[in-house]
């Protein structure tokens, strides 16, 4: 529904990457997860990772951050939700910032949920919307 919604403000694209099945140890799944999403990642880039160790902003501030990259021309924007072990070195050395939608750990499905939400009510914020009541 939020995605749906998004594409009024702007172009929203989805990429969920498979599954992975026989893969055991973390390391592994780790290093399987960043070579299959470093295949999405164009250099301009603006790359955010979701982590629970991330910055925390209000949704005003978390406007205000999407408000600054589009002033400095950010073309597009990229976030990454990593699996249960978390992101591999490599993702967490191409992010520009860490976010955390919370200091719970949240499943992948309800974290796209939440982000989606954020995002939306970050745009309704930006244009004046009445979505987000202060």
């Amino acid at each position: 529904m939020y995605e749906g919604r998004l594409k009024h403000y702007a172009p929203i694209e989805t990429i969920c990457t498979p599954n992975l099945k026989g893969v055991t140890k973390p390391e592994d799944q780790k290093t399987q997860e960043a070579q299959q999403l470093l295949k999405h990642i164009e250099p301009h880039d603006f790359v955010v990772l979701l982590d629970e160790k991330g910055k925390t902003p209000t949704s005003k501030e978390f406007a205000d951050f999407i408000t600054q990259k589009q002033i400095n021309s950010c073309k597009r924007m990229v976030f990454i939700i990593c699996g249960a072990f978390g992101a591999h070195q490599q993702i967490k050395d191409v992010a520009h910032y860490v976010l955390a939608l919370s200091k719970f750990t949240f499943s992948h499905q309800l974290a796209r949920i939440v982000l989606a939400e954020q995002v939306y009510r970050a745009f309704s914020i930006i244009h004046n919307h009445p979505y987000h009541n202060e």
